[in-house]
């Protein structure tokens, strides 16, 4: 059924062509047809794409999220200069080319998917609520805003709109992008905090320039762009490393994320539709309760520690050898004499010292993470709670990690991490490298 979706896509398009082309609005039956076929086959070419990143680095994620972005942009503006029969043509193109891009990548994928090791971690309830609450809220607002200025805006999606859309969307991306390429850790608060900055000061100019002028829509509308760049990046992930299908992480969770809280954004702005004119008072009030809501929202539900927990690498920091050494003939991290790496390990830090070690046993992304924690004394309580998993994750966490490192306690763990001769570990990992290669 691959290609189900672009075929759905067409011919919702084409139902609404005869009425378009003669520069009428579609009637209303034809619409919600066209609705019903695009919407569908949208979702099933989407799910396809997910499916694919399901198995994309985070980092090559976002970046080619933003690559489609700014080619996304230059499109939409192109279609303005192009006839009609052009724009058609171009429209009716995309999703099928869409899915000649997918199968080209398959047989990766599908290499991937062996080399794929099971996680069996499930994302809490907590942080699925706190995902959830911050889509609905920065959806609320931006449907909220969207729906007000088609009904009070001077130029409601006209060419001038596109044309400022277009190049602000692009240039955001092309700044992202280049930031985060030349980053050597990628982190998602990358996309999170421009997102808010963009959101906040859109609807904190309103006051002074009025609800129907397109500055403040539009700084909302691409703050909201960038927003849902980040949901698919964090979706990506959910897909990558717990167990969920892409059917669900894509499906589900895209639609409740990004969907729900846009509808209750155009249903509330309603409640607003009969104003011909909103007053000033009414636009401080509006401008209020949105900045309100998205300061409240970035301090305290989707906050950083909760990013830098979902990322499962907290504050990572890169290990830089302190030694050249290459006559290490064993590797094994348990170096203590005098002049060696272990009476200069306070100069690395200590989730650098945990990385590198737990890389040398093999750890799982997650299982480094505990490590962490217990190498700086936490107990399990103190690990649930800062991880946002359940008990028994820690303690399957902790069990594997004892296994790993053939230790039995929690001293024995820290004596190890203390006694690390980062130098030799480094080399040994370096020597695994290149033998893979």
């Amino acid at each position: 059924g691959e290609w189900l979706g672009p075929c759905l896509i067409g011919i919702g398009i084409l139902l609404i062509v005869p009425d378009l082309s003669q520069g009428s609005l579609p009637h209303m039956v034809s619409l919600i047809l066209s609705s019903l076929g695009t919407g569908a086959g949208s979702a099933l070419v989407l799910l396809d794409v997910g499916r694919a990143y399901s198995f994309v680095g985070r980092k090559a994620c976002a970046l080619e999220v933003l690559i489609a972005t700014m080619a996304a942009a230059l499109i939409a503006l192109s279609l303005f200069f192009l006839p009609f029969s052009a724009v058609l043509g171009v429209v009716l193109l995309m999703p099928f080319l869409t899915v000649c891009c997918l199968k080209k990548s398959q047989s990766s994928m599908q290499a991937t998917t062996k080399r794929r090791a099971s996680r069996g971690e499930k994302l809490t309830g907590s942080m699925m609520v706190r995902f959830t609450l911050m889509a609905f809220i920065l959806g609320t607002v931006t449907g909220f805003m969207r729906d007000i200025y088609s009904l009070h805006g001077d130029d409601v999606f006209g060419f001038s709109y596109a044309l400022l859309f277009s190049i602000g969307a692009f240039l955001a991306a092309v700044i992202l992008g280049v930031a985060i390429f030349f980053a050597k850790y990628f982190s998602i608060k990358t996309l999170y905090k421009p997102v808010i900055l963009l959101c906040a000061i859109g609807f904190a100019v309103i006051p002074a320039l009025g609800i129907g002028m397109p500055f403040p829509f539009l700084i909302v509308s691409i703050g909201y762009t960038l927003f849902e760049i980040l949901i698919w990046v964090i979706l990506s992930e959910v897909a990558k490393r717990f167990q969920y299908t892409s059917v669900q992480v894509f499906g589900f969770g895209r639609s409740l994320v990004l969907a729900g809280g846009i509808i209750i954004g155009i249903l509330l702005s309603r409640v607003l539709s009969n104003i011909d004119v909103l007053d000033m008072q009414t636009l401080v009030f509006i401008s209020a309760i949105a900045v309100s809501l998205i300061i409240v929202s970035q301090n305290y539900i989707l906050t950083d520690h909760v990013l830098e927990t979902f990322e499962g690498n907290p504050r990572n920091e890169p290990y830089e050898p302190l030694a050249s050494r290459t006559d290490t003939k064993d590797a094994h991290p348990s170096a203590t004499e005098e002049g060696s790496p272990t009476e200069r390990r306070t100069r690395i830090p200590l989730r650098a010292r945990c990385q590198l070690i737990g890389e040398y046993y093999k750890l799982s992304a997650r299982e480094i993470d505990v490590f962490h924690l217990l190498a700086c004394g936490r107990n399990a309580a103190r690990v649930q709670e800062e991880l946002i998993i359940s008990p028994g994750t820690v303690n399957t966490h902790t069990r594997h990690i004892y296994q790993k490192l053939d230790i039995h306690t929690q001293q024995e763990l820290i004596d190890l991490m203390q006694t690390a001769d980062l130098d030799a570990v480094s080399n040994e990992l370096g020597k695994r490298k290149r033998s893979k290669r």
